[in-house]
């Protein structure tokens, strides 16, 4: 995200320009990643649109607001390649409040960080110390989703 603002300011908050930026500009940028084997820069765009087309349109972070949540995800997980867990960290990293990390994923954190997997914790924090996790040794995941829903199963077996 940062080579993105950092080469086109103008995306960072507007999804309308995002889609003018192109799909080819964007994966120059993102890089070749896939997710269901698809570029993760045509999932981006594609769920652009998504959102574009919602009525009211959607076209900033400041309209994605907890009374549409479901009608947000209903657009995000049209979108061959995302779903929802993906969806709740892209509407936490926007800072939506209301969203919580789930309960697996922060009973793992918290028994792994802070020795007391009962530790109440923000989830703000629980998606720091995973995105911290997996940029520090991703231990083969090839996306972020894939490294936290490793973390999910464990915790779930």
């Amino acid at each position: 995200m940062k080579d993105l603002k950092a080469r086109h300011s103008e995306v960072a908050n507007d999804l309308a320009a995002l889609i003018d930026l192109g799909e080819e500009r964007l994966r120059g940028i993102m890089g070749n990643g896939k997710t269901s084997q698809r570029y993760k820069s045509e999932c981006v765009i594609e769920a652009a649109h998504n959102f574009m087309a919602l009525d009211p349109s959607v076209r900033s972070s400041a309209e994605f607001t907890t009374e549409r949540l479901d009608e947000l995800q209903g657009a995000y997980v049209q979108v061959h390649g995302l779903g929802r867990v993906t969806f709740d960290y892209f509407v936490m990293n926007l800072g939506v409040p209301g969203i919580k990390a789930d309960t697996l994923l922060t009973r793992f954190v918290a028994r792994h960080a802070y020795g007391d997997e009962t530790r109440k914790m923000p989830t703000h924090e629980v998606v720091s110390l995973v995105n911290a996790a997996w940029q520090t040794n991703p231990r083969g995941a090839e996306s972020l989703s894939h490294f936290e829903h490793a973390l999910w199963l464990a915790e779930s077996s």
